[in-house]
């Protein structure tokens, strides 16, 4: 196991006030309950082989878009939701959720942002519309 259970337990801790915190803010700047955003996500691990296993599940249970790459021997899964209306409950569920799947698969979930869902088709050379609005959660090590 690459973090332990009171790692992972911190680490949820942290997520779960930092999706309260991410929630109020999309609130003030007049993201409503019935607007629709992508959840673009991300988990590390030090091992490529982690992240490899934990994609296939989250492929096998979910309908996200992920890759995994490494940066100067770091490793990270990044992904992107469907779009999902945001509320505290079905945030704090999610995130519970991303947690329990990569401690099951020695990941770090390590937090999101939410992007506004695009109504123009995007460029023939972008496979993803660029983010208009987005919250970074993020927490250092």
């Amino acid at each position: 196991m690459i973090f332990t259970r009171e790692e992972q337990e911190e680490n949820l801790a942290r997520q779960r006030k930092a999706s309260t915190i991410a929630l109020f803010c999309l609130r003030e700047d007049g993201v409503g309950p019935a607007d629709q955003r992508h959840l673009v996500f991300r988990f590390e691990s030090l091992s490529r082989e982690a992240l490899l296993k934990l994609k296939s599940f989250l492929e096998k249970e979910t309908d996200y878009r992920m890759r995994v790459h490494e940066t100067k021997g770091e490793y990270a899964l990044t992904g992107r939701t469907p779009s999902t209306l945001l509320s505290l409950k079905v945030l704090d569920d999610w995130v519970l959720w991303m947690c329990m799947a990569g401690a099951a698969c020695d990941a770090l979930f390590e937090g999101w942002s939410a992007s506004k869902v695009s109504t123009r088709r995007p460029l023939r050379r972008r496979a993803t519309p660029r983010p208009t609005t987005a919250v970074r959660v993020r927490h250092g090590a």
